[in-house]
């Protein structure tokens, strides 16, 4: 989606504040999507987050451990999951 950076409306009248809602709407859905796998992965037991949720733990040949803050660790995981389930890799 293009958001120009303006302060007129765009062609259906809403505002780019408006739109931007749109977006942080999609990327909301795309998170709890991410979060849905991370909890099968924890249900299946392929994964754990510690219990201040800072830490993810993988279970793969070895344990491998590392940061959960970082955005992007919440993809990897959720892909991770979907691998080894979904593909059946291991």
């Amino acid at each position: 989606m293009f958001i120009s950076f303006t302060t007129s409306r765009d062609y259906d009248g809403r505002t780019i504040k408006e739109r931007g809602g749109e977006k942080m709407t999609k990327e909301n859905n795309d998170d709890t999507t991410f979060m849905e796998n991370v909890e099968k992965g924890i249900n299946e037991n392929i994964i754990k987050l510690s219990d201040d949720k800072s830490r993810i733990t993988y279970f793969c040949k070895r344990e491998y451990s590392t940061s959960f803050k970082n955005p992007e660790e919440k993809v990897r995981a959720s892909y991770f999951v979907e691998l080894v389930l979904d593909k059946k890799i291991s």
